[in-house]
């Protein structure tokens, strides 16, 4: 039946064993799918191939598995990783493709990745719930063998985390946190601070509490539907309103001049203090 196929080009050789359908086009899904079948079961997908099934990463380019360290196997334009730590309980399954978890998948980025996209994606898999903090750190002891040097990283990261053990709404909720833990205000700065106004209850990514200064910050996921534009500007009607000042910064301008934002930040607080003393307001 398969000779069959192939004869009348229904089907074609993807791997020696392993053929696609010639009706279907061509994925990064179902290359990763036909490397892994060729390497054979428990072969997964994992690294970069890994944070793009978790939506960790976008680039799709990379095909990547790993491999027990006996397996000789050598899927064509696949990169293949042979593990010496190759548990089966730390793969599962993601859109019918065998793939490392996402705390494995993190601890193998660590050996692939600098310092600042590895910290991006932690963030990301933390916003996402797809780990935890004490999930990841049960990984790093796991897989912290001699030579393996992504359990370290990863503990350093977290150790350095900008916003503790608080798990991030957002990925750039971190971002922000590092810029103004530096800063002469940082102790003034509140993290997900909630407030009254107008009858509604908000939480405010940062604020300033005693010079009513909210500081947001906008990423495209959070902020870019028409929902999330309506309510944001309802929001920030409301806050201004009731003395508050709302300013807004976007990943773009907090990774490319973090020293004026920070500059800034500090600012608006030292004029509020200044304009509060100057009324007699007190907070």
């Amino acid at each position: 039946m398969v000779r069959t196929a192939r004869e009348t080009g229904r089907l074609t050789v993807l791997h020696p064993g392993v053929y696609r359908s010639m009706g279907v086009p061509v994925s990064h899904a179902q290359l990763l799918l036909g490397a892994t079948l060729r390497a054979g079961p428990p072969a997964a997908a994992s690294h970069r191939a890994a944070a793009h099934l978790w939506d960790l990463r976008r680039d799709q380019a990379t095909l990547e598995i790993s491999v027990p360290e006996t397996s000789r196997c050598k899927p064509r334009s696949v990169t293949v990783h042979r593990s010496a730590d190759f548990d089966p309980h730390q793969f599962t399954w993601r859109y019918g493709i065998p793939v490392t978890k996402p705390a494995r998948t993190i601890v193998d980025l660590a050996a692939v990745l600098d310092r600042s996209e590895l910290a991006e994606i932690i963030d990301r898999a933390l916003v996402n719930a797809l780990v935890s903090q004490h999930g990841l750190r049960v990984a790093i002891r796991q897989l912290g063998r001699r030579g393996r040097i992504g359990p370290a990283l990863i503990g350093n990261l977290l150790d350095s985390h900008p916003l503790g053990g608080v798990r991030p709404e957002s990925v750039l909720e971190p971002v922000m946190a590092a810029l103004v833990r530096h800063t002469a205000v940082s102790d003034q700065v509140v993290y997900q601070h909630k407030v009254k106004v107008g009858g509604r209850s908000y939480r405010l990514d940062f604020a300033v509490p005693h010079v009513k200064l909210s500081i947001e910050v906008l990423g495209l996921r959070e902020h870019g539907t028409r929902q999330a534009v309506i309510e944001d500007s309802e929001r920030r009607r409301l806050l201004t309103v009731h003395g508050w000042q709302v300013v807004e910064y976007t990943k773009r301008a907090m990774t490319r001049s973090p020293v004026r934002v920070a500059s800034e930040i500090v600012g608006l607080v030292r004029d509020r203090e200044r304009i509060h003393a100057a009324l007699g307001v007190q907070i």
